[in-house]
């Protein structure tokens, strides 16, 4: 999955290998873009139940922050970088890194729907109190201004039966990635310190003119 610039890699097709900077970086606007998509869809759900913001809050974070803070961290962690070039670039097969993407993709995808009109879908069979408030003013009977909406978040955690697996998968692809390691126990993207040219020895680390 994870390899190195070698005598291997030089010779396979440019279209089979991906550099693990660019795979970082792609997968890392995948999940920005999806937070902000979930976020904002939670913060309406907010605006619309204040009563139950902590259960709302409480079952949306740990669906997006696990994965993001790895994500946002590693790349944090590699920001900086000295100049020159890179004496050993590591590369990432690209069907594992399409293979992580589209997963990731799905799950963002799959999660969003879910808040956005699986959760709704699923409390009605809970309880219609929405239906039961149309019946009430139809018929001329005075309407309850609250109406009971817990069972949206009961709808959202039923979804955990499916979402908690798909996000453990998107987990493990997520790592092989951003949790890349040499030998020397150094973060892949790491680039390999230079010693100091000494004038004495005629260059860096060299051997002294006979």
């Amino acid at each position: 999955m994870i390899q190195t610039e070698n005598s291997t890699t030089r010779g396979a097709k440019p279209r089979s290998l991906t550099s693990l900077e660019t795979a970082r970086s792609q997968m890392a606007y995948v999940w920005t873009y999806g937070c902000v998509v979930v976020i904002l869809l939670i913060v309406v759900r907010t605006v619309n139940i204040p009563q139950h913001a902590q259960e709302l809050w409480t079952w949306a974070l740990p669906t997006i922050m696990p994965t993001a803070g790895l994500i946002f961290s590693v790349m944090a962690s590699t920001a900086i970088v000295h100049g020159g070039p890179q004496d050993a670039a590591i590369f990432v097969r690209r069907g594992f890194f399409v293979l992580a993407r589209a997963v990731s993709i799905f799950y963002l995808a799959l999660l969003a729907a879910w808040v956005l009109v699986g959760a709704t879908i699923v409390s009605k069979s809970i309880m219609k109190p929405v239906e039961q408030s149309f019946a009430a003013a139809a018929a001329g009977l005075p309407v309850s201004q609250e109406i009971p909406k817990s069972e949206f978040v009961q709808g959202l955690m039923i979804g955990n039966y499916f979402l908690s697996p798909l996000q453990s998968l998107v987990v493990g692809l997520m790592s092989a990635m951003f949790f890349t390691r040499d030998k020397d126990g150094k973060d892949a993207n790491e680039k390999p310190e230079r010693e100091p040219s000494d004038p004495s020895t005629g260059g860096s680390g060299g051997k002294p003119p006979g």
